[in-house]
């Protein structure tokens, strides 16, 4: 059987890989479950890959995003090696098929998402399946501490169930210790071994500029810089409105936002990525799983939401080795706002109250019932008819979710639609 460094060569063509993925990936050959912490560009993907191009079977991938699936599944297949991402654009009929293909066939990577795996149909595919390893890609978001927090993860300890107890792989780039703890604990891993990088890149320089006239400031710097950039602003309306700005100052320039449709995302990311915008404008819906080496700066025109947001964004940068650099234009009036925004998004309990008694009225539910049905929910109409601030009352509904309250499915080429879980 070949080894770590021959399938690394083989299909990656380099073997300089030495620790600490070729100690991950001994662990996980030796049928250990792991928890995995490297930086962004860390080369977290080779941990969970070569290993399964070594054993016998299949590797199940639990990922967030559908863009960052089919990135994987694309890389994957460039390199010879089957890969699948099942998403809601196959039908039941298609997902028959594509398991007969995976039972009896040679694909080697099966991706999907967290709420994929909620449906029984799924589950009892899954287990018919040789499963050689489970990877769980952004583990962070398995925590309520962590900066993604994805109620959904929460159920993906069934895995240990429906692949026969195969070894378990989560990665992420960020967590602290109160997230690595809520990790290793509801995926339920068995002694797992902790493999931990420091998150220092020496090829990233990090910079703090105060200035008076952001947008001014930010077309000086993107004027002197050759590579792709990306820009991360604070809001929507923000990534149009300086995406425009930069088209107008001659930067070739695209946006990115969670409001926009599937297509759209699909046109702004191919421009960026096949180089023929320079620019991205993004909120922090852009980002995780982007894979691309020649990013010379990650800017910030507006401050972080967290440290671990920041990580995570400013290690796009410099993927390819050289020196790139991490920008945060700032001011006084961006921290001021920042402080403002943050004391206006966190709900109190009396409103967190107040948005579940609405949500009761709005929908008509009788004090104490408990309705089956879903709902059709559109959060400003809703904000409009209660008049509460819409970042409020949609972290309000978060928590809802978080405590099982309330269900809130967020489908962006659809309505979003709630259900309503326990009295």
């Amino acid at each position: 059987m070949a080894n770590p460094t021959q399938i690394l060569q083989k299909y990656w063509g380099y073997s300089e890989y030495r620790t600490p993925q070729l100690e991950i990936i001994n662990a996980v050959l030796a049928k250990n479950d792991c928890v995995v912490l490297l930086p962004t560009g860390g080369g977290k993907s080779i941990c969970f890959q070569v290993p399964t191009l070594m054993l016998k079977g299949v590797c199940v991938v639990i990922s967030p995003l559908i863009a960052l699936m089919q990135d994987q599944v694309g890389s994957l297949t460039k390199l010879g090696i089957k890969a699948i991402a099942l998403n809601s654009q196959l039908s039941q009929d298609e997902l028959i098929n594509v398991f007969d293909n995976i039972q009896f066939g040679t694909i080697k990577f099966v991706f999907l998402s967290p709420e994929k795996l909620e449906s029984p149909f799924i589950q009892e595919k899954i287990k018919q399946l040789d499963v050689a390893l489970v990877a769980i890609d952004e583990a962070h978001c398995i925590s309520e501490w962590g900066h993604d927090f994805r109620p959904s993860y929460l159920k993906l300890n069934i895995l240990k169930e429906l692949s026969n107890n195969a070894p378990c792989i989560a990665l992420t780039a960020t967590a602290t210790s109160q997230v690595l703890d809520d990790i290793k604990n509801k995926l339920q891993l068995a002694a797992p071994k902790v493999f931990k990088k420091s998150y220092f890149r020496n090829n990233l320089v990090f910079s703090v500029v105060k200035t008076d006239n952001i947008y001014n400031r930010l077309i000086t710097i993107l004027k002197k810089i050759t590579g792709s950039v990306i820009v991360y602003a604070g809001s929507r309306r923000e990534t149009k409105e300086v995406a425009q700005l930069l088209q107008r100052n001659q930067l070739k320039s695209s946006y990115y936002h969670g409001g926009l449709t599937l297509e759209e995302k699909q046109e702004s990311y191919h421009s960026w990525m096949n180089n023929t915008a320079k620019v991205m404008v993004a909120t922090n819906a852009f980002g995780m799983g982007i894979d691309k080496s020649d990013v010379s700066a990650v800017i910030h025109i507006n401050t972080p939401h967290s440290i671990e947001n920041f990580i995570q964004e400013s290690g796009r940068a410099g993927r390819n080795g050289k020196t790139a650099h991490s920008i945060i234009l700032s001011s006084d009036y961006n921290i001021q706002n920042s402080q403002k925004i943050l004391n206006n998004s966190i709900p109190t309990i009396a409103f967190l109250k107040q948005v579940y008694a609405n949500l009761n009225q709005n929908y008509r539910i009788a004090i104490g019932d408990l309705p089956q049905e879903e709902y059709e929910f559109i959060l400003p109409e809703f904000c409009d008819n209660y008049k509460t601030n819409l970042i409020q009352t949609y972290n309000a509904i978060k928590v809802l979710e978080r405590e099982s309250i309330l269900k809130i499915d967020e489908n962006y080429r659809k309505k979003s639609t709630l259900k309503v879980l326990i009295s």
